[in-house]
């Protein structure tokens, strides 16, 4: 099997100021599994949206949660890079961060896709009203195709190096690099969004988390900022 493509390769300091060698990459096929474990277990307790649920303290809630992205994968499989330690081998060292996104249709809906599944758990009933409401917003409906942010995460041992800045660059490249009209995504922690506005993403609008907490029944923290939907344009990619 080939050697996935790396996007990038950049040295990180770590906090007792050694460094190490990183790579962004596509995941291999081989890891799949695991940067996507990797992925929930942070982006489930982490992501202000998704630790609002509750639903990573849910069984119930979490089976139904990967039944749910299991059959959304199989319909649309998303592109997933990892950050990873770069050791020399093929398929790269221990992943620092991943970053999803997935080529979406200006017709694609959430509330069609879980119609199809009957959710018991209320952590997981609140967490798809809120996605219905972040879904609402018309930018995703002026093209016929975009990439969708679905979650970037980096691991705590790795937080300060850069990786979500490099991961939100690579989405502009790949959006150019296929033709691809746009790429948004909703931020909502203070990284991501200084990430985005460095990288010249614009923000198309803002929401209160208050907004989503009416709309949905999550119950947010104090310290939650307002979310942006931020995006770029391929012809605005440099």
């Amino acid at each position: 099997m080939a050697a996935p493509k790396v996007w990038n390769s950049f040295e990180g300091k770590r906090k007792n100021g050694a460094t190490v060698k990183l790579r962004v990459q596509d995941v291999p096929e081989e890891r799949m599994e695991e940067a996507f474990q990797f992925t929930n277990t942070y982006l489930l307790s982490e992501e202000v949206i998704y630790k609002a649920s509750g639903l990573y303290k849910s069984e119930e809630g979490m089976k139904e949660y990967v039944e749910i992205i299991t059959a959304a994968n199989e319909y649309n499989p998303p592109k997933m890079m990892i950050c990873c330690v770069d050791d020399g081998s093929k398929n790269g060292g221990e992943i620092a961060g991943t970053s999803i996104v997935s080529l979406d249709k200006d017709t694609d809906s959430l509330k069609d896709l879980v119609e199809k599944f009957e959710v018991k758990s209320p952590e997981l009933r609140n967490l798809i009203k809120a996605g219905i409401a972040l879904e609402e917003e018309d930018l995703f409906r002026k093209y016929k195709t975009h990439y969708h942010g679905k979650g970037i995460v980096v691991h705590p041992n790795f937080r300060g190096m850069g990786i979500a800045n490099e991961f939100v660059r690579l989405r502009g490249i790949i959006c150019k690099e296929n033709d691809v009209p746009m790429t948004a995504a909703w931020m909502t922690a203070k990284g991501s969004q200084r990430a985005a506005e460095n990288n010249n993403w614009k923000t198309y609008t803002e929401l209160l988390p208050e907004v989503i907490a009416e709309k949905s029944g999550l119950v947010f923290e104090k310290d939650a900022i307002p979310f942006k939907l931020m995006y770029i344009t391929k012809e605005e990619v440099k």
